[in-house]
């Protein structure tokens, strides 16, 4: 491993380049111990010392993210290439992680699905869970399994907006009916629902 170029980041850090571009993050101390400076040329053992430490420290710093919240993989990914992680070391710790169960995607969509499927449509849980790098396959299984209620989510949203049968005012009911369908319900799944209140009333 050739070095290319090392920049300060901060006064504690330096950004380390080789000849394949970035490549990792170093505290000071590490260059003068590694030798790592500006057209170095690393031993293969140095180099294995170097992917060690940083594994080591990926390790240390994943776990710490996940006791402060439970995290998708992709959040986990992004997040250590963010703190300036190379793409091995990344892949590395994810496979750990999940390893230990530390990261599943199946069980944070379940949980997910479990506190908000109640007051959530079925478009709102799939696009919150999509925007955290969920894939499609789990969600669906996820879904499926949780046998997600709609009817049930409109009758708590309907609870909350004070929605009630022969009592509230067209126009509002209408501001309702709006709020509800970009929400991601079907218009036929909402007046079912209404239906269902205005039948108990006869």
């Amino acid at each position: 491993m050739r070095i290319e170029r090392v920049e300060s980041l901060d006064k504690r850090k330096c950004k380390v380049f080789t000849d394949e571009d970035f490549a990792f993050l170093l505290y000071n101390g590490e260059l003068e111990k590694y030798g790592v400076c500006e057209g170095a040329v690393l031993e293969e053992r140095t180099e294995r010392e170097l992917l060690d430490l940083l594994s080591r420290r990926a390790h240390e710093r994943a776990l710490n993210l996940l006791k402060v919240q439970d995290r998708t993989e992709g959040e986990m990914c992004r997040r250590l290439f963010q703190d300036g992680y190379p793409d091995s070391i990344v892949q590395e710790t994810i496979g750990f992680l999940q390893e230990y169960h530390f990261v599943d995607d199946a069980r944070y969509a379940a949980n997910y699905l479990q506190v908000h499927g109640k007051r959530k449509s079925q478009a709102e849980l799939k696009l919150y869970l999509q925007r955290k790098g969920i894939s499609r396959e789990i969600i669906r299984e996820q879904l499926e399994e949780t046998e997600h209620d709609s009817g049930e989510a409109i009758r708590v949203l309907l609870e909350k907006k004070h929605y009630r049968a022969g009592e509230t005012a067209p126009e509002e009911e209408k501001k309702i009916i709006a709020y509800l369908m970009r929400r991601g319900f079907s218009w036929e799944d909402i007046r079912r629902e209404m239906k269902e209140q205005e039948d108990a009333l006869s």
